[in-house]
C-alpha cells in the first residue's frame, strides 16, 4: 500500500511540475510578443503609464498559466508532506513494533533462536536458550553450533528434514550444556531458504522426560512384579486345585467313615436299648417268681431305673444327634411310663411339666435321668400314703450362667420328721444323692411345705 501510494504521489508531482514548466514557457513568449507590441506605447506615453498598464492590465492566458504552476506546486507540496509524514509513522510503527518484538524475544519462557540454514552458526538467541545451554549469549554467538549437540548423526538427520519439509514440531532433541550434562529440549524449527536461516522455540523437558522414564520403570517393575505375582499365585492356586481335591476325597472318605460310625453307634444304641428292655423283662419275670413284697419291690424299682436308661438311648437311637438328649422328650416319656407303672389300685395322680428347651450331653443325661426316675417314681409311690389323689409337678429349665435347674415337686403328705437326705437309709434317695453330688457336681435342697419339694442345680457341660 505505502509502495503504492509513494509511486502515485511521484507521478502526481512530476506531471504537476512538467505542466508547470511547459505553462511557464509559453507565458513567456507571449510575454515576449506583448512586450513588442506595446514597446512604441511606452516610447509614446511613458514610463509611468506603461507601469499601470502592465500591474492592471494582465493578459487572461498568462493569468491561467501562473495559476496553473502555484496549484501544481501545492498539490505536489502537499503530496510530499504526507508521503514524508507518512514515511516517519511507519517507520516509528516498525521501531515500536521490533522493540515488542525484542522484548518478547529476549524474556520469553522458552528458549528461541534464529541460526544458519545448515546449522553451522547461530545469528541470535534470547535469554532463556542461553541459560539452558550454560552459555553467555556471546558465547553461543561466537562457537560453533555443532559443540552443543549430543549426537552429530542426529544434527544430520535434523538439518536433512528441515531442508526438505521446513518445519519441524515437537521434535526432541538432545544437546550438551556447557557443563556436559545432557538435557532433553523439545524443538519446533521453521526454515527460510530464501533467507538462507531457520527459527525455532526450543523448551527444556529434561525433568518430565527423567520423571517419564522414572515412571515408565516403575511401571515395567510393577509390570515385573505381577507378572512374578501372577505365576506364583498360578502356581499356588494349582497347588490348591491339588489340595481341595485331596481335601474333597478325604471329606468324602471322612463322611463315609462318619456315615459308617452313625449307623454303627445307631446300632449300639439300638442293641443297649435292646439289652435293657431284655433285662427289664428278666427283672420283671423275676418278680413274677417271687412272693416276697419286699423283692417285688426292688426288682420294680431296678426295672423302672433300667427303663429310664433305656430311653435315653431310644432317643439316641431315633435321633439324628448323638451329641445331646432333649430332656422335655424325655421327661414326658418317663411321665407316662411311671404314671402307668405306680397309679393303680383306683389311685388319681395327676402330672404336669414345665420345661423349655434344655439339652444335656450323654455324660449329663444318664444321670439325670436316673435321678428324675427316682424322684419321680418316690412321688408316686410314697407321697400320697394317706389319699387316693393328688399332683405331681415336673420342671427343668435354662437358669443363669449356664446352670440346669431341675425340680420335683408333690402336694402329698411331705417328708416325716427329722428326715435328713444325708443319713438316710433309702436305696433311691441315696442313688439320687451320689448321682447329684458325684457326677452331676451340683447342689440338692429338700422342702416340705405343702408337699414334698426337691431342687437340683448343676453347671452344664458342653
Amino acid at each position: 500500500m505505502m509502495k503504492w501510494f509513494k509511486t502515485i504521489s511521484v507521478r502526481v508531482m512530476g506531471i504537476s511540475i512538467l505542466f508547470g514548466l511547459i505553462f511557464w514557457i509559453i507565458d513567456g513568449y507571449f510575454e515576449f510578443l506583448f512586450f513588442h507590441d506595446n514597446l512604441s506605447f511606452l516610447l509614446l506615453e511613458g514610463p509611468e503609464t506603461y507601469l499601470e498598464s502592465i500591474i492592471f492590465k494582465v493578459s487572461p492566458h498568462s493569468l491561467f498559466v501562473r495559476c496553473s504552476f502555484i496549484v501544481g506546486t501545492l498539490v505536489a507540496g502537499m503530496l510530499v508532506s504526507m508521503f514524508v509524514f507518512r514515511q516517519k509513522r511507519t517507520e516509528q510503527d516498525l521501531r515500536e513494533s521490533e522493540e515488542s518484538y525484542r522484548n518478547l524475544f529476549e524474556n520469553a519462557t522458552a528458549g528461541m533462536y534464529r541460526s544458519k540454514i545448515d546449522g553451522s552458526k547461530m545469528l541470535s538467541v534470547n535469554n532463556k536458550l542461553a541459560e539452558i545451554f550454560g552459555y553467555s549469549i556471546d558465547e553461543i554467538l561466537s562457537e560453533p553450533a555443532t559443540i552443543r549437540w549430543a549426537s552429530l548423526e542426529d544434527r544430520k538427520e535434523m538439518i536433512r528434514q528441515i531442508q526438505d519439509k521446513r518445519i519441524l514440531t515437537d521434535r526432541e532433541v538432545d544437546v550438551v550444556t556447557k557443563g556436559g550434562d545432557i538435557r532433553t529440549l523439545l524443538a519446533s524449527i521453521k526454515a527460510y531458504p530464501e533467507k538462507g536461516y531457520v527459527e525455532g522455540t526450543a523448551i527444556d523437558i529434561t525433568e518430565r522426560k527423567r520423571a517419564e522414564e522414572a515412571l515408565q520403570r516403575a511401571h515395567d517393575n510393577l509390570e515385573k512384579r505381577v507378572e512374578e505375582r501372577t505365576i506364583e499365585l498360578s502356581k499356588i492356586n494349582e497347588q490348591l486345585q491339588k489340595e481341595i481335591i485331596e481335601r474333597k476325597h478325604i471329606e468324602e472318605q471322612i463322611k463315609a467313615s462318619l456315615e459308617e460310625k452313625e449307623i454303627l453307634l445307631r446300632e449300639i444304641h439300638h442293641r443297649v436299648k435292646n439289652n435293657f428292655e431284655i433285662i427289664s423283662s428278666l427283672l420283671d419275670m423275676s418278680s413274677m417268681h417271687t412272693e416276697n413284697i419286699e423283692n417285688q419291690n426292688l426288682l420294680a424299682g431296678a426295672r423302672t431305673r433300667i427303663h429310664s436308661m433305656a430311653l435315653i438311648h431310644t432317643q439316641l437311637y431315633q435321633s439324628d444327634r448323638f451329641d445331646q438328649i432333649d430332656m422335655k422328650k424325655h421327661i414326658q416319656e418317663l411321665m407316662n411310663y411311671l404314671s402307668h407303672a405306680y397309679t393303680d389300685n383306683g389311685k388319681k395322680v395327676s402330672s404336669m411339666i414345665e420345661s423349655s428347651d434344655v439339652y444335656l450331653s450323654v455324660n449329663q443325661a444318664v444321670p439325670c435321668a436316673l435321678v428324675l426316675n427316682e424322684l419321680i417314681a418316690n412321688a408316686f409311690k410314697h407321697a400320697f400314703r394317706k389319699r387316693r389323689s393328688g399332683k405331681v409337678r415336673v420342671s427343668i429349665i435354662n437358669s443363669t450362667d449356664d446352670t440346669v435347674l431341675l425340680k420335683v415337686k408333690d402336694d402329698g403328705d411331705g417328708m416325716f420328721e427329722g428326715f435328713d437326705l444325708n443319713n438316710t437309709t433309702g436305696l433311691g434317695l441315696k442313688l439320687v444323692r451320689h448321682l447329684v453330688t458325684g457326677q452331676l457336681k451340683g447342689e440338692i435342697n429338700i422342702s416340705n411345705d405343702g408337699g414334698t419339694e426337691i431342687r437340683i442345680q448343676f453347671k452344664r457341660i458342653k
